[in-house]
């Protein structure tokens, strides 16, 4: 939460390099905000054999509309042999990815 008691802004910034597309995320990753983060995988285009990290470092909060969001960024490259790292979860996160299984489809970081 900022001072104000409103949660951190949302940020979703993509940066493609040859092979590598790198996501960096911020704020809370939920139903108000996991469009962005699909909007923005679907303007990258084809994934085909590239490498996407999504760096999660930023993210305070993801509820089941993010998770599903990221498992929609792992389809999309997976369709086009790509590979998705999810990098610097925190803890909190960590423990969702956990129980939800979804640790055991992901590259973590």
């Amino acid at each position: 939460m900022s001072p104000t008691g409103n949660p951190p802004a949302f940020r979703c910034e993509v940066t493609e390099s040859g092979s590598r597309v790198e996501v960096e995320l911020a704020g809370e990753l939920d139903l108000y905000t996991s469009e962005v983060l699909r909007a923005r995988i679907e303007e990258v285009g084809d994934l085909g054999g590239r490498h996407v990290v999504i760096d999660l470092a930023g993210v305070a909060f993801i509820d089941s509309s993010g998770l599903s969001a990221l498992v929609h960024t792992l389809k999309h490259s997976k369709e086009n042999q790509g590979v998705v790292t999810l990098r610097r979860p925190s803890d909190q996160v960590r423990k969702l990815l956990e129980i939800s299984g979804l640790s055991r489809l992901f590259t973590i970081a």
